[in-house]
């Protein structure tokens, strides 16, 4: 006869009966947590937290367990406050004292048919950090699981895909918002729209990381609302989004896999921007009018400064410097590294019909000027030849504006470029001045491709959306 498995909960422990086995298992995961049933202590971490759009009276979290499993929190009204200033972002807690209740199915970000409900009784005790308790949490949707999801009133999804580009645009309510096409697992093209709650949130959209990332970055969103039109699905992000770059995931590691073995992909053939903006009148805008914005120029590189490294080691994480520390690396912000990238950071200056400016052309944009990346640069015989080709070669420029409050003048940060015409350039005057230096290779180089694209409009319509509940007081992420 066989046995069946049996399944208590005493107090803060598990007792499972199996076979004749009696297994004790402390701190239970959220797996058995149901409506209005038993509320044992578990161990958690906190990954995000949020108010709900047209719910100002309530804060909400995203908690993770042991096993890998979310649940979302909710408080209201008087307890926000206090349950806020207990909870940290990435903090790892044990809870008791709290109540299961059902999913709100309007404000529910994730599939666990039970909330928690936290107050101001609720014992909230901060533990010591552990690699048992996963620092992210995704449900990723099919494009299937899309479709179905579009069909609600309300359909929520996490997505994943290759970044490809970022645009600036507004809707026709005049609400600006940022787009991000990526390319999903499927080999088509997908559009983000981020609205300003979200883009203009550095800890939940790091725009420049993203822009400067090595090729391919994965990017990961959640809490994303699809829709539906004439044009086929559209997501954009809701007051509970957060964007990740390079997610620890399986799927980012399948999207990496399928990006590279696909052809290589050319500057020459991206599309050309129509709005570049002439570099003397860049110089003329003031500090305060440039902040969080990017600017296209069409423009050549006329002049490299030899007197600084063109290269810097990189935290393949972040992308920030790295400092060396016997055989391995020390980032700042994600401690010892085994190794480390060599990245561009040529610094130039770039001239058009109107004038020059000191750029500083990153990573992202030295591939595509070279059409290599600078580990491939650096094996080659003469790499300072090489470099030099890019002197007089006229390109779009996507760039960001920045002001030196030592010399008071205006310069640049190239993240991307394109070219206006394929296998064409126009020579400029220029120069090259000093010894330019050669880094060491430290890892192999990726290759960047292309794939089938499946084109879509965008039509965002945001003003029909419904008015706006206020709850007793209004609270802010």
């Amino acid at each position: 006869m066989k046995k069946s498995s049996e399944v208590l909960l005493v107090e803060d422990f598990i007792v499972i009966f199996h076979a004749g086995w009696c297994l004790i298992m402390e701190h239970p995961g959220v797996v058995e947590l149901r409506p209005s049933k038993a509320a044992p202590a578990i161990h958690v971490r906190v990954l995000r937290s949020w108010v709900p759009d047209y719910r100002d009276n309530e804060l909400h979290f995203l908690l993770v367990d042991q096993e890998g499993l979310g649940i979302q929190v909710v408080t209201k009204d008087n307890d926000c406050t206090n349950v806020r200033s207990r909870l940290q972002i990435q903090g790892c807690y044990e809870i008791k004292c709290y109540a299961c209740v059902k999913v709100d199915d309007f404000t529910a970000v994730i599939t666990h048919p039970a909330m928690i409900r936290l107050g101001t009784a609720s014992v909230i005790t901060p533990i010591a950090d552990t690699e048992e308790l996963p620092t992210q949490y995704f449900e990723f949707a099919s494009r299937r699981k899309m479709e179905l999801e579009a069909q609600k009133e309300k359909g929520i999804v996490d997505f994943i895909g290759v970044y490809l580009k970022i645009e600036d645009k507004t809707s026709k309510a005049d609400r600006p918002f940022v787009v991000l096409t990526l390319r999903d697992s499927s080999n088509q093209d997908m559009t983000i729209a981020l609205w300003k709650q979200i883009a203009t949130s550095s800890h939940r959209f790091n725009r420049r990381s993203i822009e400067m990332a090595t090729s391919p970055a994965i990017v990961a969103f959640t809490s994303l609302q699809v829709k539906k039109n004439k044009y086929g699905l559209q997501l954009q992000s809701t007051n509970a989004t957060y964007v990740y770059l390079n997610p620890q995931h399986v799927e980012a590691v399948l999207l990496k896999e399928m990006w590279q073995k696909q052809e290589p992909h050319h500057p020459t053939s991206q599309s050309v921007p129509d709005n570049d903006v002439p570099i003397s009148d860049l110089l003329q805008l003031q500090p305060t009018e440039i902040t969080g914005k990017t600017y296209t120029i069409k423009a050549a590189v006329t002049e490299i400064e030899a007197t600084k490294d063109w290269y810097y080691t990189a935290c393949p994480k972040c992308n920030q410097s790295v400092l060396p520390a016997d055989t391995e690396w020390f980032c700042t912000k994600d401690g010892m590294l085994k190794k480390a990238n060599t990245m561009y950071k040529i610094i130039t200056t770039v001239t058009d019909y109107t004038g020059g400016i000191q750029a500083v052309i990153f990573d992202r944009a030295g591939r595509q000027l070279l059409g290599m990346t600078c580990e491939e640069l650096t094996a080659k015989e003469n790499p300072v030849e090489t470099l030099h080709s890019i002197i007089g070669k006229q390109a779009y420029m996507g760039i960001e504006l920045q002001h030196d409050k030592k010399t008071h003048a205006m310069k640049c940060i190239v993240n991307k470029v394109s070219f206006p015409v394929a296998n064409s350039t126009e020579q400029v005057s220029s120069s090259l001045t000093g010894t330019i230096q050669t880094p060491h290779p430290t890892t192999p180089a990726q290759k960047p491709n292309s794939g089938t694209t499946a084109k879509r409009q965008l039509e965002f319509h945001d003003s029909n959306q419904p008015p706006k509940k206020h709850g007793k007081g209004a609270l802010t992420d």
